[in-house]
């Protein structure tokens, strides 16, 4: 993706119209997307010619990172298995391994609770870093990153998953289940398809996570099928949905898995009665 090179006069002028205008008004004037005008007035990131000793500080970066990264150790035995599969769950779900690890996520808790894995896996303290993300309604909302480049991090990721093609083997039932919840805090929603009552309470509550890759979401059904519970699998348009329902089901997941969003917990929560 090539992104734009805003002058320092540009960035100066947006500043300061953001004084008088309304953030449509200034990027239809400057030429300039609303989300960039965003990460400029809260502070998430300024042009890069506003640093004077910013490409000096590129190259370095770029000269020393690769092997800075490969050679610095990470020691994934600092985490309990269940903690481990949590973390892989969450990886395939919707992490990213391109230098390390990278999430993006709106939940600062969940953030938090996976930043404190890693840095027991990295032996340094990693915390989430806040920034703008457009939100699928066109608005603007605060988001949190975890981010950190290793290269035996990578490695130990892929490795495990086979590039997020398949879901490890773990031993104990504690450990299939909390990947199931880190799966699920990724990538997983609730959904309902019953009637709303009188006192607006929701009804046909199921869980659904989606993927644009099938196999994975079959073992993930069968790693459910180990722990009796039952899911359903379908189409919709290019991605495909696996599907829990029944109460039953709801509740031994909420036991055991360790879900961190709150909001994901309490729906649940309402929803079984518990």
């Amino acid at each position: 993706m090539k992104h734009n090179q805003y002058t320092e006069e540009i960035y100066e002028k947006a500043i300061s119209l953001n004084k008088s205008k309304k953030i449509n008004e200034i990027a239809k004037e400057l030429g300039v997307p609303i989300r960039t005008l965003c990460n400029w007035f809260i502070g998430a990131h300024k042009p890069k010619c506003i640093s004077k000793k910013w490409n000096e500080w590129n190259k370095r970066r770029h000269s020393n990172l690769g092997k800075f990264s490969q050679r610095i150790s990470i020691y994934p035995n600092k985490l309990k298995e269940y903690e481990q599969a949590y973390l892989l769950g969450v990886y395939i779900g919707d992490g990213n391994s391109s230098d390390g690890f990278d999430l993006q996520v709106k939940d600062f808790n969940f953030a938090g609770y996976v930043a404190n894995l890693l840095s027991k896996i990295c032996q340094r303290n990693i915390k989430p870093n806040k920034y703008l993300r457009l939100h699928k309604s066109g608005r603007n909302e605060i988001g949190y990153r975890v981010r950190i480049v290793r290269k035996k991090l990578k490695i130990w990721l892929e490795k495990n998953t086979k590039l997020k093609k398949s879901i490890p083997n773990f031993n104990s039932i504690k450990a299939k289940y909390y990947f199931f919840g880190g799966f699920f805090d990724s990538e997983g929603t609730i959904k309902y398809g019953g009637r709303i009552l009188k006192n607006k309470r929701k009804t046909g509550m199921y869980l659904s996570i989606c993927q644009k890759d099938k196999h994975i979401l079959e073992q993930l059904r069968n790693t459910l099928l180990q722990l009796k519970i039952r899911g359903t699998i379908k189409q919709d348009r290019n991605y495909f949905l696996l599907n829990i329902f029944n109460k039953k089901n709801h509740r031994k997941i909420i036991q055991n898995s360790n879900i961190v969003i709150q909001r994901k917990r309490q729906k649940i929560l309402d929803y079984i009665g518990d």
